[in-house]
C-alpha cells in the first residue's frame, strides 16, 4: 500500500473544497448535505476535488480525483500538491460486471442475433461458444484487474495476470510482468485490459501481444491509449482476434471515420463501465478526509511517479 506522511490540519479541513467543472450539481449538493463546505472559487483552497490540473491555485496541498483514472492529474499538478487520492469504490465492481457482461454477450454472439432479428431470420441451433480449458488473460492486476478476474473465474479454466511488477496477487492463477516472454497467449480465449495509462503503458498493447492471440476475444476497460488500435484492427483481420468490445478509446469521442465504427466484429459502448454512481466520490473523499484528520492512511493514495 502506498503510503503518505499527509496530515490534513483541522483548520485546512474547515476551508472549503474547490470542485473543478467535471464536479456536477447533484455531487456538489451531496458534499454539502455531508457538512463538506464547497466553492467554485479556486483562490486559496487547500483540498481540490477534479479531475483537470486548470485552475488549481498554487495553495492547494490535496486533490482527490472522482474517478479511478488519474492520468490527466499526474505530471500537471502544482508542486504544492502533498497528496493525490482517487475515488474506487463501487467501480471495480460495476467494471468487472461489464467485463463479465461482454463476455457472456459474446458467448452467445448476442451481435449475430440481433443482425438476424434486424433481417427477419429465425435460425435455432446451438450458438453458445465453448471456452474448453482455456483461460481469460487480465492486463492490470489492480482493484479492477482483480475484481475482473474474480468474476470471470467460472466461466474459464483459469484467470491469469499480466503487471507492471509481476508480483503475485491473490486471485489470479499466476501473473507475469509487462514485457515478460513466456506469456501463455496462445490459451487466452478471452484478453481484458485494465492497464493505467502512464508512460509506460501508452500503446503497449500491441503487435507483439495481438499476434500471439488465438482467436481470443478482446475487452477494453481501462485506458484506450494503453492500446495500438491500428494493432488491433490488423489482429481482427488476421483472425487472431474474433471480437473486440470496447469501452475506451484514444480519442472520445472517436472520429467517425475510425474503422470500427463500422467493423462486424467490434461492439463498441460510449465510456460506460467506469461511470461512479454520484455518490461513490463524496464517500471516498469523506473517508479519506476522516483518515487524514485522523492520522490515519487514506485508501486510494496514487503514487504521482508511478502515475496509478
Amino acid at each position: 500500500m502506498i503510503a503518505t506522511t499527509y496530515t490534513l490540519t483541522p483548520a485546512n479541513a474547515e476551508k472549503p473544497v474547490f470542485l473543478g467543472s467535471i464536479i456536477d450539481a447533484e455531487t456538489e449538493a451531496l458534499l454539502d448535505s455531508n457538512g463538506v463546505a464547497t466553492t467554485r472559487d479556486p483562490a486559496g483552497a487547500v483540498v481540490a476535488m477534479t479531475l483537470s490540473p486548470r485552475r488549481l491555485p498554487g495553495s492547494v496541498e490535496w486533490v482527490h480525483s472522482p474517478y479511478m483514472g488519474v492520468d490527466s492529474l499526474v505530471g500537471r499538478l502544482p508542486e504544492t500538491v502533498k497528496l493525490l487520492t482517487r475515488t474506487v469504490d463501487g467501480m471495480p465492481a460495476q467494471m468487472a460486471d461489464y467485463a463479465l457482461t461482454a463476455v457472456k454477450a459474446e458467448r452467445w454472439q448476442w451481435q449475430l442475433l440481433l443482425r438476424e432479428q434486424s433481417q427477419g431470420i429465425w435460425v435455432k441451433r446451438p450458438i453458445l461458444r465453448s471456452v474448453g480449458d482455456r483461460k481469460a488473460l487480465i492486463m492490470g492486476t489492480g482493484h479492477v484487474g482483480a475484481t475482473t478476474g474474480r468474476a470471470l473465474r467460472p466461466v474459464f479454466s483459469g484467470v491469469l495476470g499480466v503487471s507492471h511488477s509481476g508480483r503475485a496477487v491473490e486471485g489470479f492463477d499466476q501473473v507475469w510482468a509487462l514485457g515478460d516472454t513466456d506469456i501463455p497467449w496462445s490459451q487466452v480465449d478471452c484478453l481484458v485490459i485494465a492497464l493505467p495509462l502512464t508512460a509506460d503503458t501508452t500503446a503497449i498493447v500491441s503487435d507483439s501481444v495481438f499476434a500471439a492471440l488465438r482467436d481470443a476475444h478482446v475487452v477494453m476497460i481501462g485506458r484506450g491509449a494503453t492500446v495500438d488500435f491500428d494493432a488491433l484492427h490488423r489482429a481482427i483481420q488476421a483472425d487472431n482476434v474474433r471480437h473486440a468490445t470496447i469501452d475506451v478509446y484514444p480519442v472520445e469521442p472517436p472520429p467517425a471515420d475510425e474503422w470500427f465504427w463500422s467493423d462486424p466484429d467490434v461492439t463498441m459502448t460510449p465510456h460506460i463501465s467506469g461511470i461512479p454512481d454520484p455518490m461513490d466520490p463524496v464517500t471516498s473523499f469523506l473517508n479519506a478526509r476522516r483518515a487524514l484528520m485522523e492520522g490515519r492512511q487514506p485508501e486510494g493514495i496514487v503514487d504521482k511517479e508511478r502515475g496509478y
